[in-house]
Parts: structure tokens; sequence; C-alpha cells
């Protein structure tokens, strides 16, 4: 586990920066620029949020990890697009856990009572904010200790629902098959590591009858 007195030293110099960036910002961006302080500001943000996550997680506490992280994550995905792309469309590219909406209302698993970056950006953006998450029959990853192959053709899994459809990939809108009765109006269905209602954290899900593990150029560290 991350040593506490190190964890605590971390903290305490982080949080007089981020309190001296915040009593001076105006004098520090006439200084520089908006750009620039905001690029500084998150960097310090990020250090937080990313020794504390590895804190929880050195110790095996998942639900601790999660909070910090997202928080700076979704502070950084707002501050860049309000400052470099206020008018225009974007989409980024994550995990399911990080994209869905309202993910502290899913009836199970990790996101429970968790706001994720998904739904901190929802918050701030509202309806522009569009949620559309990857699922497969038969996924295969590189996580820590793959590869390995996970198997949702199980009972109360989202994914056999999907592919029934007779499409090896398929971009479902999730109201159009709420109505259409391709799976029950309020009812909680296991989609990846959580069970949720579909309509409710996503706009439209991408199916792949079978996900295959990325090809990397060079093999990750991990």
């Amino acid at each position: 586990p991350l040593p506490e007195a190190d964890h605590q030293a971390c903290l305490a110099g982080v949080d007089a920066a981020i309190a001296l960036f915040a009593s001076r910002r105006d004098e520090l961006i006439a200084k520089s620029d908006e750009r620039a302080f905001e690029r500084a500001r998150l960097r310090l943000v990020g250090m937080r949020a990313f020794d504390t996550s590895i804190y929880h997680l050195s110790r095996g506490d998942l639900e601790l990890a999660n909070p910090p992280r997202d928080a700076a994550m979704a502070d950084v995905l707002l501050t860049f697009q309000r400052l470099e792309f206020p008018d225009r469309r974007a989409v980024v590219f994550a995990h399911d856990g990080h994209v869905l909406r309202r993910s502290d209302e899913v009836l199970a698993g990790q996101w429970r009572g968790v706001k994720n970056v998904g739904t901190l950006v929802a918050e701030a953006l509202g309806d522009a904010y569009h949620a559309v998450g990857q699922v497969s029959l038969t996924t295969e990853i590189d996580w820590f200790g793959g590869p390995q192959t996970l198997d949702n053709d199980q009972p109360g899994h989202l994914e056999p629902r999907l592919a029934d459809l007779g499409h090896d990939f398929a971009l479902v809108d999730t109201d159009a098959a709420t109505t259409m009765g391709l799976w029950m109006a309020g009812t909680g269905y296991e989609v990846g590591f959580d069970t949720l209602i579909p309509a409710q954290h996503y706009d439209a899900l991408v199916f792949h009858r079978r996900s295959p593990a990325a090809d990397y150029f060079t093999p990750p560290p991990f």
C-alpha cells in the first residue's frame, strides 16, 4: 500500500498549491493568460486525484478510488471544452463506466452512489451531452493480468438480447428499443460490470457480437 505519510505529504503540498492558485487567479492570468493558468491548475488537480486514487487502490478500496479520479477527469474535459472548442461538438472515448450518465443511480455495481465523468459532464451540459456505450456478447480485453475473455451470454445480461437481433454489429437507440419491447421498461439488466436500466444511462449502444482485444504496435507495460 502507498504509505500514509507519503500520501498526506502529497495532499498537503498539492492542496497548498491549489489554494494559492485560487487566491491569485486574476493576478496569475494577467501575467500569462487563462489557458496557461488553467493548464497549470489542471496539473495540480490531476496530481491530487491520481495520488488519492492510487492510495485507495493500493488498499483495495475501489469505491473510494473512483470519485476523485472521475471528478478530476470531468474538470479536465469541461475546462478544455470551454477554452478550446466552446461552440463545437466533441467526442470523448472512454470506458463505459466513465461515460454513462446518472452513474450514481445504477442498481448495482461499482458506480452505485458515485458520480462518474459522464454524470458530472451531463449535469454541466444538460441535453447537449449524449452517452453512447459499447457492448459485446464476447469481449476480449488486455487489462491487468490479461489477455482474457469475458462471456456476457448469461441470464440477466443485456447483450444476449442485442445478439438475438441477428447482426454482428448494431447501433441501438435505447429509447426506441425500450418502446419496441427489446427489453422491459424500468427493468435492470447487467451491462458490463453494472446492473442498470439501459435508457436511463445511455442514449445509444454500439453492439459487437465479438469485440477483439487490441492489437498493439507496442505491448503496454501492464
